[in-house]
């Protein structure tokens, strides 16, 4: 099955920039390898800043990069310009609850993964916020052995998930042929097809 498949034009492994040789066709590479080593986003949303630095600096050592809010309004506007990977939200501010702007961040932006973190461990917020698609429900002051393995767990998924989003699109440029995308093998010897005859047309 793999003898089958066309060996891929070198102008199609370009990092670059590059019109096709065969048709004119212009070719960016988007460079989603490279994208997905990029660090995941967090933002932490907490009226208390000495609870923002502290998540800050923890989760920079863990391995992401970290945007911090002061207010539900605030995240929100922020995730609107710049879709975090991961939320951390408290559960009790000033302008809206934790659990509110759950809801509105699994409506707003569903990619994002949440956790709810609060010195008020109730039980029952701890359920409605897993009904509503929390990830985790940390208390404060936090066990930060927990904080931090939770953290890399999910620093770690998102990698593998970004990683796989970039191979398949990986897969999907060398597949393409001159604005053409074909997977079959027929389609692939079409494509090779044209590369044998187009230096002779």
């Amino acid at each position: 099955m793999r003898d089958t498949v066309p060996t891929i034009p070198e102008w199609a492994c370009e990092s670059s920039t590059i019109a096709c040789p065969h048709c004119g066709a212009v070719k960016t590479d988007m460079s989603a390898l490279k994208s997905a080593a990029a660090r995941p986003l967090l933002l932490v949303v907490d009226d208390e800043p000495p609870v923002l630095k502290v998540v800050e600096r923890l989760a920079v050592r863990v391995g992401f990069d970290v945007v911090t809010c002061a207010s539900g309004a605030e995240a929100m506007r922020t995730l609107m310009r710049k879709p975090s990977d991961l939320a951390m939200v408290d559960l009790r501010m000033p302008d809206v609850s934790g659990l509110d702007l759950l809801r509105q961040i699994r409506t707003g932006v569903p990619g994002c993964e949440v956790i709810l973190m609060t010195v008020h461990g109730a039980v029952d917020s701890a359920v409605e916020a897993i009904k509503l698609g929390a990830r985790e429900y940390l208390t404060k002051p936090f066990d930060f052995d927990r904080l931090r393995q939770v953290l890399t767990d999910i620093r770690l998924e998102l990698e593998r998930r970004a990683q796989v989003v970039a191979l398949e699109s990986q897969v999907a440029r060398q597949l393409e042929f001159c604005g053409m995308l074909g997977r079959s093998p027929v389609m692939q010897e079409v494509f090779s097809l044209i590369q044998r005859l187009a230096p002779h047309a």
